[in-house]
């Protein structure tokens, strides 16, 4: 185990939760939709008084014994210079990215896909096949506005 992974297993599967690296969003990129005083209430509660959350992106590699299965990809490179090393992280556990045969998306935001494409601007998974949630596919292929949507969430 590398310090940008964590191995474990689950019944006959071997898997490697993966990072590609960490973001620290402000309260103006992170949640432009939420109330203002609903957010420096739940910053007060959970003391972020500079109002950042660093967030780790985190991918999950599945060894089924038949197939090597990566669920999302991360942000990728090229974007800010703390993401887009999942690849590398891979390799370091003895896994290139021609070996993974199936690429789930769980949705289509920027850090769950970002690393389809490599930093040559090449298929970062050749050899895989890539499976998203029908509606999901459906909602991002449909052009949303994404000004419309409210979404925010708070414990």
């Amino acid at each position: 185990m590398k310090n940008n992974s964590f191995l474990f297993e689950l019944g006959n599967f071997k898997c490697i939760a993966v990072s590609d690296g960490t973001f620290t969003y402000s309260d103006q990129s992170f949640y432009q939709n939420a109330p203002k005083e609903q957010l420096q209430k739940v910053f007060r509660e959970y003391d972020l008084q500079s109002g950042q959350i660093t967030t780790p992106y985190t991918c999950l590699f599945i060894d089924t014994g038949k197939h090597r299965i990566l669920v999302d990809t991360g942000m990728g490179a090229g974007v800010v210079p703390s993401v887009g090393n999942l690849l590398m992280n891979l390799q370091e556990e003895g896994i290139e990215g021609a070996d993974i045969d199936t690429v789930i998306l769980t949705h289509g935001h920027p850090d769950h896909i970002g690393g389809i494409i490599n930093a040559e601007g090449k298929q970062a998974f050749p050899n895989a096949r890539y499976v998203m949630w029908k509606k999901e596919w459906e909602f991002w292929a449909s052009e949303p506005d994404l000004k419309q949507l409210k979404v925010y969430y708070f414990p």
